[in-house]
This record gives C-alpha cells, sequence and structure tokens, in this order.
C-alpha cells in the first residue's frame, strides 16, 4: 500500500490515468509528481494516499510529472509514458523501465503527430490497434504499435460533435471490464461517452460527484 505525507488537494484535476489490463480494475491516477490507485468502475480508493512517483517507482523516468501514457491491449505489459516531446516505455505491473532512456517521439514514430507532445490519449479495447492521441483542440488516430498515422489530426468537435470537451481533453481512460466505456476528464469534470461511436452515455458532472472517494483523503 502506498505511503507519503503528501496528498492532493479536495478538488484535484488530474494529469494522466492508465488502467493495466493484466489487473483490470488497477486505474492509476496521476497529479504532478504523485500517483492514486483507485478501482476503475466503483467509489474505491485502493491506497490510503497518494505516493510520489518516485518511490512508487524508482525506475521510471518523469518523476516529476506524466503528460499522458497508455498501456498496447496487444502487449499488455507495455506502458508507454509521455512527458513533453519524449516517450518511455516501462513495464505496466512492475518496477521496470524497457528501454535505457527515454528518447524523443519524433524519433520513435515519425508518422504520429504532436511530436512536440500531447495532452492525452486512449487505445480502443474494440479495435486494439486504434490509438487515439488528443492536443489542444484536435485528435489524431495512429496505429498503437507502428509508425504509421490512420487518420487526422483534426478537429475533436469534427471527429466526435457529441463528445464535450471539445476544445481539449485531459485526462481519459477506457475500462476493461466495459470495453466501450470511454471516461473523459477536463479540469475538475469528467463524461463518459462510447470509446468507438458518437454517443455520450452520461453527461458531465465533476470529478467529486462522481467518484467522490477518489477524492477522499
Amino acid at each position: 500500500m502506498a505511503t507519503s505525507e503528501e496528498k492532493f488537494t479536495a478538488e484535484p484535476t488530474f494529469d494522466a490515468c492508465f488502467v493495466d489490463p493484466r489487473s483490470p480494475g488497477d486505474l492509476y491516477l496521476f497529479k504532478d509528481r504523485r500517483v492514486l490507485l483507485v478501482d476503475s468502475g466503483s467509489n474505491k480508493c485502493r491506497w490510503d494516499t497518494p505516493a510520489k512517483i518516485s518511490e512508487w517507482r524508482s525506475d521510471y523516468p518523469f518523476h516529476d510529472g506524466i503528460d499522458a501514457c497508455f498501456v498496447d491491449p496487444r502487449s499488455p505489459g507495455d506502458l508507454y509514458l509521455f512527458k513533453n516531446s519524449q516517450v518511455c516505455l516501462v513495464d505496466s505491473g512492475g518496477n521496470k523501465r524497457r528501454w535505457d532512456a527515454p528518447m524523443k517521439i519524433s524519433s520513435w514514430r515519425s508518422e504520429y503527430p504532436f511530436e512536440a507532445g500531447i495532452d492525452s490519449c486512449f487505445v480502443s479495447l474494440r479495435s486494439p490497434g486504434d490509438l487515439y492521441l488528443f492536443k489542444g483542440n484536435q485528435v489524431s488516430k495512429v496505429d498503437s504499435g507502428e509508425n504509421k498515422r490512420r487518420e487526422g489530426p483534426e478537429k475533436i468537435a469534427d471527429w466526435r460533435p457529441a463528445y464535450p470537451f471539445d476544445d481539449g481533453i485531459k485526462p481519459c481512460f477506457v475500462d476493461p471490464r466495459s470495453p466501450g466505456d470511454l471516461y473523459l476528464f477536463k479540469g475538475n469534470n469528467v463524461c463518459l461517452v462510447d470509446a468507438d461511436g458518437n454517443e455520450v452515455r452520461k453527461g458531465r458532472q465533476t470529478i467529486g460527484s462522481w467518484r467522490s472517494e477518489y477524492l477522499a483523503f
């Protein structure tokens, strides 16, 4: 169980998040230098308090914060962490860096857009190679395992007009226990949409009203 004297504020906004597909209920939330483990499908914290990233996974890079991250479902242990223009591959379930050092996004996947950095991302679990990258009000679909751009960039408002937060999304995640459920965050608000279609399943609400225990420190 994580221990740390640092705690989130009463109404935190999150920088990044991911669900570990090898333990599908495990949702990791990142804010600045801290990380918190919660249950992806219920109003439950699994740790008593957040932990420093450097204490939780000392071998991971970017101890001062993570911009975005995703796990490739075609290789479930592969967790990609993004910070500014850099990316690094680590193990999603252990304290292990798979690359010796981070590398530039442009060197890793030259066909990907947003080489200066991304705000958020998610992989479709119904079409596991489809990785969606968000930057500002734009989105692009790329291949999660190859150097290939499939669509975009285009405006979020043109891509999925029914989605909220068309001026930017940060962060987002798909729940593996309900693969169509995509949660979008913006500030201290969250909305549930269809990951693979233009449908809002539950309108925006505050994070605190959605999952109060995520904020109960």
